[in-house]
């Protein structure tokens, strides 16, 4: 990813810089933020490739090209620890059920059991004590 942030800036940067800049009428057509930045970034990749000669080009396809393999990997690893991460909330999730749903009227019912036990055995001691 660094090679290609360096190509283009080798590429689209030359010495005494340049800048204008380019204003952009997105149509209101109830789109979302994702896909009007989706069309800025379109706009913008145009106006690179108009700007660029056809070596220029080449060189810059290949840098995408390189950089593609370990962005996708990067993406991989994002979504798996994605997955990972929503898995571990359904799982605390059902623990939670399973802890107020089971687990807690059972240890109640047991808790009376033993205070009748308790009462129970004090009774006895009492009466014969």
């Amino acid at each position: 990813m660094d090679q290609l942030v360096i190509e283009l800036r080798r590429l689209l940067v030359p010495d005494a810089v340049s800048a204008s800049m380019v204003e952009m009428a997105l149509p209101d057509r109830g789109m979302d933020d994702a896909t009007a930045l989706s069309v800025a970034y379109l706009g913008l990749y145009d106006l690179v490739a108009e700007a660029l000669s056809v070596e220029e080009a080449v060189a810059l396809r290949r840098s995408i090209e390189d950089a593609e393999g370990p962005l996708r990997f990067q993406l991989h690893e994002q979504r798996s620890d994605i997955e990972l991460l929503e898995r571990a909330a359904r799982m605390d999730d059902r623990e939670s059920e399973t802890t107020e749903g089971w687990m807690l009227p059972k240890l109640r019912a047991e808790i009376l059991r033993y205070r009748e036990r308790i009462e129970a055995l004090t009774r006895a001691l009492e009466e014969t004590g």
